[in-house]
């Protein structure tokens, strides 16, 4: 009995590459990697110490934010684990979105008084908020889980298995 030829060729590791890596990809991963380290270890100080987060809708209850509980909670995670899909580069438009406008929550109930750091100004969360604008632009580059996921998804299409 004769075998059918397969349609389908093999997977090799060279059809999952992202391609030529540019300078600007490297650039995007390296803002992406301090970004997303930065509001994961802001966002964790926030979650999990017990009591951090009742610490934090208590603060934010003292500026006259409503529903302070549930604000502390959606800002925490949004830090949390908005800081965790832009370390991976996964989402990275849609996460950077919420994430700079609580830079902009931050700046405006926190820090508009000054710039200055060193008097409580806006200066690192303004940074913060204009680096997540700018990768809400750009994307995450090709170093990235989406950059790897675009890659292969023609290869779903051809019926190859990655």
């Amino acid at each position: 009995m004769a075998t059918v030829p397969s349609t389908r060729e093999p997977v090799t590791p060279a059809a999952l590459s992202i391609g030529p890596i540019t300078g600007t990809d490297i650039g995007l991963l390296a803002i992406r990697l301090i970004i997303g380290i930065v509001f994961i270890y802001h966002g964790a100080h926030k979650l999990f110490p017990s009591g951090a987060l009742s610490q934090f809708a208590d603060m934010l209850s003292g500026m006259g934010v409503p529903l302070a509980f549930a604000s502390a909670t959606v800002s925490a995670c949004v830090e949390f684990f908005g800081g965790l899909a832009i370390l991976l580069g996964l989402a990275t438009r849609i996460v950077a979105v919420p994430m700079a406008i609580n830079m902009l929550v931050a700046i405006l109930l926190v820090h508009s008084k000054a710039f200055d750091i060193r008097h409580g100004g806006m200066e690192y969360a303004l940074t913060l908020g204009v680096v997540l604008f700018g990768l809400a632009f750009t994307g995450p580059g090709k170093l990235s889980l989406s950059g790897l996921l675009r890659r292969s998804a023609p290869l779903a299409k051809l019926g190859a298995q990655p």
